[in-house]
């Protein structure tokens, strides 16, 4: 009977380091508001983190409560990004985004960058069915007439399991302890 227990202990144990885990991110820019909210959803109901951001001159500026914001300097940003990598057990899956673009005094402009952003999106398009065809792209503009706006939304979905967290974290633990141990 122990022998059971400790087989079905071990193959769910594996099946769960295996299993893949859906992150759902999903963003929305509306530029006339200078307001970006964004959510981050694990299996796209279990809802992780969500909020907005704004704009500001001296950076970005997280709304993470009702009276509570947090300030994050371009400079900071920019620094962060060198820093960041993506571990290759990280797979996007599906990008969807929807475009929209309108100019009430001039429509040649929203008409140019509505053709410029389907250009753009269908090299992007190419590249990715060639190099990983599994990933669902989808993009769409929508043309505004009567009103000046810009605004973007997008669904990024990404794939990973148990076993990549384990190795981006000992990754980050490893890196901490060797800057550490430099340090001595």
């Amino acid at each position: 009977m122990n022998d059971n227990i400790a087989v079905i202990l071990i193959f769910s144990f594996c099946f769960l380091m295996i299993m893949p885990i859906f992150c759902n991110f999903n963003i929305y820019f509306d530029v006339n508001k200078n307001k970006y909210y964004f959510g981050l959803f694990l299996f796209k109901f279990i809802k992780v983190y969500g909020g907005y951001f704004q704009i500001i001159g001296e950076g970005l500026v997280f709304h993470v409560s009702e009276k509570k914001a947090l300030i994050l300097p371009f400079n900071k940003v920019f620094e962060s990004r060198k820093k960041f990598t993506i571990t290759k057990g990280f797979e996007i899956i599906r990008f969807h985004q929807v475009v929209e673009y309108g100019n009430k005094e001039d429509i040649a402009k929203p008409v140019f960058f509505c053709s410029l952003s389907q250009i753009i999106f269908g090299i992007i398009y190419a590249k990715y069915k060639i190099e990983k065809p599994f990933v669902n792209l989808k993009s769409t503009t929508l043309l505004v007439e009567d009103e000046s706006v810009f605004k973007l939304s997008a669904n990024i979905v990404a794939a990973f399991n148990m076993i990549v967290i384990i190795i981006a974290l000992s990754k980050i633990i490893m890196e901490k302890v060797l800057k550490n141990v430099k340090r001595v």
